[in-house]
């Protein structure tokens, strides 16, 4: 079998052009940048970086995954959380809750937190290592150094002496730290396994800031009056100093290097072996350094000393590669294939420079006492615009014949010239007003492509398309004109200026004010839609667009720097953030501004290049668009059994095998190592795979619970494709010469042959009592199949053509007959089988209970349907292009082979798991989302000490800070791709302390919009398709009004809304609960109709809530609570529970009510469907559960089973 090394070959590919380009590896990357707020000291280790960060209003600890590209909290807590320490995948760090500092620690892998010393005294300043937590604490009075071992749970005090002890670092078995008991502050050490502690520097003056990693301690030292680095090689003993100007401190130990603090401003890296240092990055005030194998993290102050930042030097990216040198102004570039084209001043104007990446040669293209300006080039022909003829015209240089031609001949000046093929377009004024022009080399004739009396910037031509950007509407707007049909058509009028654009095949690009900040949008004319790309608060402009990658000009790290996006992975990476600029082009176009407001093409191929002036002069600077890990990154081959998915994933360079439990919603790696691991499959807490870990395939198998690995079937030739039901394991080995089968049993630790014979047998896969696999000793390909307490084998297919790829799961068969291009099974119980006939070509089938999933389509259009084989109802799951590899149990989970995810689905209704199990009280969880972006589950959640707004993705699985401030957020309601929620803006126009506004967020194109504002207090919203209402107290003395807002058009609303609470939207209609009469009732409010009273008569009637058709509320008419509804097609209302506890807090989706009901003694949930009118039990479990809403057949609440509140979800409500 072939292994899957696509990020190998990659990166072999960029290591041979990098030796070939002389480049080498490291560069700087942001790790975060959040805008107003305060990350500092970062520690890192393996693949996390952790740091302390005030973004909530209180200092919490947050991580970054250098391998995923995400960043997740760690702990949000009221109280300040500081000093963070990383050893693989555990944090610790020192905790104010408790009103003192203690130390806690969070389990990566579980999400778990737990205390490490709260004991009495303040602990401080941990480190960790493996097992072992250190810290300084003073329980005792002076400060000392403790150590907790994990694993034995013992805790000891392991530095003697009164004198304070402080700062303690620790690497396997040996811990250093700073001690006073001479008088100033020496380095000791002590060592775990001997028990014995010793002093490792004592010199004159202070010994301050050790560290230690392996073999090397090192530490700043001040016996000569002015601070430097010292180290000692603990296995020889040797000690070096390293002498330099200046103030040297804060050293971090990693192998051979240390990072260190140079005059307080600058990190220096100094390598042991070779005895040499470099400064990392230049340019901006650093501090606070930590060092791993994957790189140097800091706090970098380039946004101010207000507003640090984590930034880190990774050892594991390919550095950028330096285009130009020499002390010259060197501008615009453009890039086509290998050749760069630019302009610089080395000869004192302005000329045209060419230089191949291949060659690595440059070549003089002008050479004139005159300026020339904004060079491009396509192929073998370059253009610029120069004044040698008086005017601004238009040059053409054609490489291959070393000829120079005049394209522009009139007496206007010609501005924003580009060329793409045989084409070069132009904007001039020679008819009076702005327009656009295009000369055909081939034919050498120039014609006018514009009429529009209007002004015109920024045109952008590729292939049969050009776009620009145009005022005819009073507003600069995005505009397109296809050259083959002649037809212009307007691509985005939003009413904010638009600018900048760019298009390439069938996507346009440009920079959008619509959020009062300039952001990046894109267009795709294929499908007609619209979507942002970058909507960070700081600006983004001058985009360009090549194939997948949207490039563009980013000022969130304070200076400009390059930002890249890919569109199918949806994968956002920084290309340059240096300190100083680095921009696409100088926005100017040399001294002739040819091009003030257009982008460059700086994007070609695998490469991208800028201008940067970093270090003063502006040079022309590339990379490799792929040589950021984050763009190779893929999994493959998912495959899930009960609530576990498993599959293959090359976060680290090569494929190792992950898991994701979706019962807890969490992550977890299966089994890593140097070589490959493919084709994993899940039985129960057993994972089997391929492993080529012995150079060959093999099998191996872990047990997640035990954490036992071990080797099922090594030997000669591979053994592959495993698959595992239970105890019996099967898989495909070539040891033959041929591929046979092969089964072992784990119970009995036997191996045997299940078929070893003539031809090929491969693709085994067992369920139960039954193995399947596919096999040609017949010639063509024949599905088989083997009763393992038999023993007999049995042929299933017996037409002409081959049947591959089979599954089973209980009885059910099924395979992809090649001749047919559909789906076949076999009920093995009934021995009948039948193929299923369907338009197009059906492949790779997956069985579940009464359920075939498969692939629908051929090459990259392919989608994922589902099978009912009792009714032959066929639905689809997720429509293409791209999902591949289907796998089925519980859940049906795939491949989206163009993000390379994968994503999945319940196979069944009624599963219900855990969405958050945050610190603190998650409430009031809603849901929503469509099949286009995916489904969300959002809430409020206080783990910060106030409300937020989070949001989960139930397709990315990832969790989201939607409303996540120093200011309150609440509320959350989502209807299709909206998601809106009410939140505290002090920060407003009118200096007003509680101005309360809505906020929504879609999900389609990423677009924040605050859609109200100069609200006085908050309460609930809801959210429809067409309304948002919500309440106010403009008058306090008159209580809660109820108002509406039409998301689209307009509606003349009642001069004084009307009063009540608890208002509900659907569809064209509001619901809401008023007292004005007496008792509470429910009131109905429709479209361009005056509100009507719904309910009269004894008792309560609050909390209501309808899905447009239905409105349901709770009612005590009858002395407790119970829910009632009413049908607004009949009028006529009925009650819905009649249980004696109470019900309460309804909610209704397409006719399945749900409430919560404590008929139990506690709150569960329960339902009521209409439409086969049958109670259903949703979820009765230990504790509260409360607060359900129920949209897109999901059903979600508020959960306190775990002690705190927690948001859980049902999935797939099904009648």
């Amino acid at each position: 079998m072939q292994r899957s090394s696509l990020i190998i070959i990659m990166m072999a590919a960029l290591l041979l052009a990098g030796a070939a380009s002389g480049v080498e590896w490291g560069k700087e990357r942001p790790i975060a940048i959040t805008t107003g707020s305060q990350q500092e000291q970062p520690a890192t280790d393996g693949h996390i970086v952790a740091w302390s960060d005030n973004r909530s209003g209180n200092w919490d600890i947050f991580m970054y995954d250098v391998e995923t590209g995400l960043e997740k909290w760690v702990c949000i807590n009221p109280f300040d959380q500081i000093n963070p320490a990383v050893s693989g995948e555990r944090i610790v760090w020192q905790d104010m809750r408790a009103g003192k500092a203690d130390i806690y620690m969070y389990d990566v892998i579980n999400r778990t937190e737990s205390y490490v010393c709260i004991v009495d005294g303040n602990h401080t300043q941990p480190d960790i290592s493996g097992d072992r937590v250190v810290w300084a604490d003073d329980r005792n009075g002076s400060s000392k150094i403790y150590l907790f071992d994990l694993e034995s749970k013992k805790e000891e005090r392991i530095s003697s002496g009164s004198a304070e002890q402080i700062n303690p670092k620790i690497s396997g078995d040996k811990v250093v730290w700073m001690d006073r008991r001479s008088g100033n502050f020496d380095v000791y050490m002590y060592d775990v396994s001997s028990g014995k502690e010793s002093p490792l520097a004592t010199g004159p003056a202070d010994q301050s800031f050790p560290s230690i990693n392996g073999r090397i301690a090192a530490w700043s030292d001040n016996r000569t009056g002015e601070a430097d680095i010292a180290f000692e090689d603990l296995s020889t003993g040797k000690t070096t100093t390293l002498t330099k100007p200046g103030i040297q401190t804060d050293p971090q130990v990693y192998g051979d290097y240390i990072a260190y603090l140079n005059n307080r401003t600058d990190i220096y890296l100094y390598e042991i072996k070779a005895g040499k240092d470099f400064p990392l990055c230049q340019g901006s005030i650093k501090m606070e350094p930590a060092i791993c194998e994957r790189g140097v993290v800091w706090t970098d102050f380039r946004r101010g000393l207000r507003d640090p930042d984590i930034y880190m030097y990774d050892f594991k990216i390919l550095a950028d590669m330096q285009i130009t040198s020499g002390p010259f102004s060197h501008n615009n570039p453009c890039i086509f294939g290998d050749d760069i084209v630019w302009t610089d001043n080395r000869n004192g104007h302005y000329n045209v420079y060419l230089f191949n990446t291949t060659t690595q040669k440059e070549r003089i293209i002008t050479n004139d006492d005159i300026d020339h300006s904004s060079p491009d080039i396509s192929g073998s022909k370059i253009i610029w615009t120069d004044k040698s003829k008086g005017n601004l015209n238009i040059f053409l240089y054609d490489i291959s014949k070393n000829q120079t031609k005049q394209v522009t001949t009139d007496a206007s000046d010609h501005r924003y010239g580009m060329i793409d093929g045989n084409n070069i377009i132009w904007i001039d004024k020679r008819s009076g007003g702005e327009q656009i022009y295009l000369y055909d080399i081939a034919t050498g004739k120039e014609r006018q492509i514009t009429t529009q009396t209007s002004l015109k910037l920024s045109p952008v031509i590729n292939g049969e398309n050009v776009v620009w950007i145009d005022d005819r509407n009073g507003n600069w707007d995005v505009y397109l004109l296809n050259l083959t049909s002649g037809k212009e058509i307007p691509i985005c009028t939003n009413t904010a200026r638009q600018a900048q654009p760019w298009v390439y095949g069938n996507t346009v690009v440009w920079a959008d004010g619509r959020n009062k900040n300039w952001d990046i949008y894109t267009y795709d004319l294929t499908t007609k839609t619209e979507r942002s790309v970058a909507t960070d608060v700081y600006n983004q402009g001058s985009p360009t667009v090549y194939g997948k990658y949207v490039a563009w000009m980013d000022v969130r790290g304070g200076d400009p720097d390059v930002y890249l996006y890919d569109m199918e992975k949806g994968v956002e990476v920084p290309v340059v953030t240096l300190p100083g600029e680095q921009t696409p082009n100088d926005g100017k176009g040399d001294p002739n501004q040819i091009k003030p407001y257009s982008s460059s093409k700086i994007m070609s191929g695998d490469k991208i290049i800028w201008m940067d002036s970093s270090k003063n002069d502006s040079q022309i600077m590339m990379r490799y668009i792929l040589a950021d890990p984050l763009l190779l990154l893929a999994t493959d081959y998912p495959s899930t059994n009960g609530s576990l998915m498993v599959w293959s994933d090359n976060r680290r360079g090569n494929w190792n095998i992950f898991g994701f439990d979706f019962t807890t919603r969490s992550e977890m790696p299966i089994s890593q190592s140097e070589s490959d691991q493919l084709y994993s499959r899940a039985s129960g807490e057993r994972v089997v795979w391929s492993d080529y870990r012995s150079g060959n395939s093999d099998i191996y198998m872990k047990n997640i619970t035990t954490g036992r690995e071990s080797a099922i079937a090594s030997g000669k030739g591979d053994q592959v494709w495993p698959s595992i039901s239970g105890d019996r394991i099967v898989w495909m080995d070539n040891s033959s010469g041929n591929w046979d089968v092969y089964i072992h049993d784990l119970a009995k630790g036997e191996t045997a042959s299940l078929h070893a014979g003539p031809g090929q047998q491969m693709y085994p896969i067992v369920s139960g009592d039954l193995a399947v696999w596919q096999d040609n000793r017949n010639g063509n390909w024949d599905i088989y199949a083997c009763d393992l307490k038999s023993g007999n084998e049995t042929k299933l297919t017996t037409d002409q053509g081959d049947h591959l790829y089979p599954d089973v799961s209980g009885s059910v068969i099924a395979w992809e007959d090649s001749k047919t291009g559909h789906i076949a099974y076999y009920l093995w119980d009934k021995k009948w089988g039948k193929t299923y006939t369907r338009t197009g070509h059906q492949s790779s089938p997956v069985i579940s209970g009464k359920y075939i999933a498969y692939v629908d389509g051929a090459s990259d259009n392919t989608s994922i349907r589902k099978l009912d084989i009792t009714n032959w109802k066929d639905e689809l799951v997720q429509a293409g292009p791209g999902q591949v590899k289907p796998s089925a149990d519980r859940r049906l989970v795939w491949l989206n082979s163009q993000s390379a995810r994968p994503r999945s689905v319940p196979m069944t209704s009624g599963q219900i798991s855990v969405v958050c199990r945050a610190p603190g009280n998650q409430s009031h969880p809603v849901v929503g989302g469509s099949d286009q972006v995916g489904y969300y589950v959002a809430w409020m959640d206080n783990r910060t000490g106030k409300p937020d707004v989070y949001v989960y993705s139930l397709s990315q699985e990832l969790e989201i800070p939607l409303g996540a401030s120093s200011f309150e957020s609440m509320y959350p309601d989502i209807s299709g791709n909206i998601i809106a929620w009410i939140a505290r803006n002090p920060l407003n126009d009118y200096k007003i302390w509680d101005y309360w506004s809505i906020r929504t967020f879609d999900m389609a194109i990423d677009n924040r919009t605050e859609l109200v504002w100069g609200l006085v207090a908050p309460a609930p919203i809801s959210l429809s398709d067409q309304y948002l209402t919500y309440l106010d107290k403009p008058v306090a003395r008159f209580g809660w009004m109820v108002y509406k807002k039409m998301l689209y058009g307009k509606e003349t609303n009642p001069s004084t809304p009307p009063s009540g609470e608890n208002t509900r939207a659907a569809g064209n209609i509001i619901v809401y609960q008023s007292s004005k009469k007496g008792n509470s009732d429910i009131w109905l409010w429709r479209q361009n109709q005056d509100p009507v009273q719904l309910t009269s008569g004894q008792g309560e009637k609050t909390n209501p809530s309808t899905d447009g058709h239905i409105v349901v509320w709770q009612d005590n008419r009858n002395g407790n609570w119970d829910i009632y509804g009413y049908d607004l097609n009949t009028s006529q209302e009925m009650q819905i529970s009649s249980e004696k506890a109470d019900q309460t807090n309804p909610d209704v989706e397409n006719g399945v009510i749900v409430w919560q009901d404590n008929r139990n003694g506690n709150w569960d949930i329960y339902g009521y469907d209409m439409n086969l009118k049958k109670a259903i039990e949703i979820c009765v479990a230990p504790g509260n559960q409360t607060e359900p809403r129920i949209r897109t057949g999901r059903i979600v609440w508020t959960d306190d089973r775990s002690g705190d509140e927690d948001i859980y979800i049902y999935e797939n409500y099904a009648p």
